[in-house]
Formats: C-alpha cells, sequence, structure tokens
C-alpha cells in the first residue's frame, strides 16, 4: 500500500489565509454596511411615530417608548377583539399587554 503525501509550500499557506481573512473582512464590511443603511430606514418610521405619539399625549415620547406603546396596543387588540379564541392565547395578550404597559411606565418615569 502507497501512501501518499502532500505536502504544502509556506508560502502558499500563507498567501491562501490572508485571501480567505480578506474576504471574510470584505464580508463583514458589507454586513455592518447594510446593518447601518436598514437601522437608517428602520429609524424614520420610529421618529414619526414617536412624535405621534407625543402630539397625542402632549408630552416628549422617546421611540422607545413609542415601541411600548404600539406593543401594548397591538396586545389589547390580540386580547379583545378575537372572540373565539382559546383561554390560553388571551391570557398570553393580557400578559404581553401588562408587560408593555409596565414597560411604558418604567421608561416613562427613567425618562429614556
Amino acid at each position: 500500500m502507497e501512501k501518499q503525501v502532500i505536502i504544502f509550500n509556506n508560502a502558499d499557506t500563507t498567501r491562501r489565509s490572508s485571501e480567505i481573512s480578506n474576504a471574510t473582512a470584505r464580508a463583514w464590511k458589507r454586513l455592518r454596511q447594510k446593518a447601518l443603511v436598514t437601522s437608517q430606514k428602520i429609524h424614520i418610521p420610529l421618529a414619526m411615530l414617536s412624535k405621534h405619539y407625543s402630539h397625542a399625549l402632549e408630552q416628549p415620547v422617546s421611540i422607545r417608548q413609542a415601541i411600548a406603546l404600539t406593543e401594548a396596543q397591538l396586545a389589547f387588540i390580540g386580547f379583545i377583539l378575537p372572540d373565539n379564541i382559546a383561554l390560553t392565547w388571551r391570557t398570553l395578550m393580557l400578559i404581553w399587554f401588562l408587560y408593555a404597559v409596565r414597560r411604558f411606565r418604567k421608561q416613562q418615569t427613567t425618562g429614556k
């Protein structure tokens, strides 16, 4: 039985590993850029929502508070509107609603 051993040149291995490293760095850079663009696109509607809540409540509302209020509204709608859902689902919606309201009040007192 003949054994074949492949021996790599150190320069080839170093060059290949640097190519992989460069490709990985470029991929991470593209991913960071896409995440930044996405976060900027998401920030605009959230700022508009925050401004809407500030106008309706006649007090400043941060983006985090606007998200908590929106979650509370969605949970309330999920709890109240469907009349033929299971008790478990209704209980989960109630817990979500109470959690969102509590989180909003906590953020309101801390001023964030």
